[in-house]
């Protein structure tokens, strides 16, 4: 069973959100023991783009500031290390496909199945596009975010699984 679904044992979870590197990646190391302290079943990582179109303007605000601060995706990388000395709840990156890709799917998903990140949310990845299955990503969540419309009125925003056995984890 993965590890997202463990956190969801007792049919919901509590889920603390932080944009790595707002104010800096200290500060975030910090917010992320401290959401665990708190009792945060699974942490969301944002990794900041300059272009974060499915956001709101505080975490628009978050992604500028943590890139005008200087982090980066190995920056982020090596924050999940160590925390992951310490921090045992799962963790996922929430990006956007220009970050994974640019950086090369292949050796992103690898550095995340590496330093023990669960998942991966990609909002703006389009529905007909995966990333590619292999073995290593059989029981993780990669997920998309998509905006639904069942034309019969009810609209909003849900998390569907690509190419993964978990359930979705948010409606």
């Amino acid at each position: 069973m993965s590890n997202i679904r463990n956190a969801f044992a007792n049919g919901k979870a509590f889920i603390a959100f932080v944009t790595c590197g707002d104010p800096d990646l200290e500060t975030t190391a910090a917010v992320v023991r401290s959401a665990v302290e708190n009792g945060a079943d699974l942490i969301e990582l944002g990794i900041p783009f300059s272009d974060p179109t499915a956001e709101g303007p505080v975490i628009q605000g978050a992604n500028l500031r943590a890139l005008s601060g200087g982090v980066t995706t190995d920056k982020v990388f090596s924050l999940v290390r160590e925390l992951r000395r310490d921090v045992s709840v799962p963790m996922v990156f929430m990006t956007y496909a220009n970050v994974v890709f640019s950086y090369g799917a292949e050796r992103f998903i690898s550095t995340c199945n590496e330093i023990g990140i669960d998942g991966l949310i990609l909002p703006d990845l389009p529905p007909v596009q995966t990333i590619q299955r292999r073995s290593d990503l059989s029981d993780r969540a990669y997920l998309r975010k998509s905006y639904r419309d069942d034309r019969q009125g009810s609209r909003g925003f849900h998390l569907c699984c690509v190419q993964s056995r978990c359930n979705r984890y948010a409606q």
